[in-house]
Protein backbone atom coordinates (compact mmCIF):
# COMPACT_ATOMS: atom_id res chain seq x y z
CA UNK A 1 0.00 0.00 0.00
CA UNK A 2 0.93 3.28 -1.04
CA UNK A 3 1.92 6.20 1.82
CA UNK A 4 -0.75 8.22 2.15
CA UNK A 5 -0.76 11.54 3.41
CA UNK A 6 -2.91 12.34 6.05
CA UNK A 7 -4.10 16.10 6.93
CA UNK A 8 -3.81 17.01 9.81
CA UNK A 9 -5.18 21.02 9.11
CA UNK A 10 -6.36 23.36 6.85
CA UNK A 11 -5.38 26.73 6.85
CA UNK A 12 -8.13 29.27 5.68
CA UNK A 13 -6.72 32.96 4.82
CA UNK A 14 -9.12 35.49 4.88
CA UNK A 15 -7.77 37.99 2.67
CA UNK A 16 -5.34 40.42 5.05
CA UNK A 17 -4.97 37.82 7.90
CA UNK A 18 -2.11 36.09 6.39
CA UNK A 19 -1.50 37.37 2.64
CA UNK A 20 -2.80 41.14 2.37
CA UNK A 21 -4.17 41.14 -1.34
CA UNK A 22 -5.60 44.62 -1.96
CA UNK A 23 -2.64 46.57 -3.34
CA UNK A 24 -2.58 43.64 -5.81
CA UNK A 25 -6.28 44.58 -6.26
CA UNK A 26 -6.33 47.99 -6.42
CA UNK A 27 -3.44 47.95 -9.10
CA UNK A 28 -5.57 45.47 -11.22
CA UNK A 29 -8.90 47.63 -10.73
CA UNK A 30 -6.76 51.08 -11.40
CA UNK A 31 -5.38 49.48 -14.69
CA UNK A 32 -7.97 48.47 -16.17
CA UNK A 33 -9.93 51.30 -15.72
CA UNK A 34 -7.64 53.38 -16.85
CA UNK A 35 -6.71 51.39 -20.26
CA UNK A 36 -10.75 50.79 -21.09
CA UNK A 37 -12.10 53.69 -19.86
CA UNK A 38 -9.80 56.81 -19.32
CA UNK A 39 -10.66 56.87 -15.81
CA UNK A 40 -8.23 57.56 -12.67
CA UNK A 41 -9.14 56.95 -9.42
CA UNK A 42 -7.07 56.84 -6.27
CA UNK A 43 -6.44 54.39 -3.74
CA UNK A 44 -8.67 55.25 -0.57
CA UNK A 45 -11.73 55.54 -3.22
CA UNK A 46 -11.10 52.30 -4.33
CA UNK A 47 -10.69 50.86 -0.32
CA UNK A 48 -13.68 52.54 0.73
CA UNK A 49 -15.98 52.34 -2.74
CA UNK A 50 -15.40 49.55 -4.46
CA UNK A 51 -13.61 46.55 -2.52
CA UNK A 52 -16.16 44.33 -1.37
CA UNK A 53 -18.44 44.66 -4.34
CA UNK A 54 -19.27 41.99 -7.16
CA UNK A 55 -17.46 43.04 -10.24
CA UNK A 56 -20.44 44.06 -12.12
CA UNK A 57 -21.49 46.11 -9.64
CA UNK A 58 -18.09 47.76 -9.09
CA UNK A 59 -17.83 49.02 -12.56
CA UNK A 60 -20.91 49.69 -13.02
CA UNK A 61 -20.55 52.04 -9.70
CA UNK A 62 -17.55 53.65 -11.51
CA UNK A 63 -18.40 53.89 -14.49
CA UNK A 64 -21.84 55.55 -13.15
CA UNK A 65 -23.66 53.05 -15.84
CA UNK A 66 -24.34 49.65 -16.62
CA UNK A 67 -21.31 48.40 -18.66
CA UNK A 68 -21.51 46.85 -22.02
CA UNK A 69 -22.64 43.54 -22.07
CA UNK A 70 -19.86 42.62 -24.21
CA UNK A 71 -17.10 44.27 -22.14
CA UNK A 72 -18.42 41.95 -19.11
CA UNK A 73 -18.42 38.93 -21.32
CA UNK A 74 -14.42 39.76 -22.26
CA UNK A 75 -14.11 40.64 -18.36
CA UNK A 76 -15.29 37.29 -16.61
CA UNK A 77 -12.76 35.41 -19.22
Amino acid sequence: MKNQLKIKAVIFDMDGVIVDTMPLLYKAWSELMQDEFGIKFSRKFFYEEISGRRAPEAIEYILKEKPDKNFLKDFNK
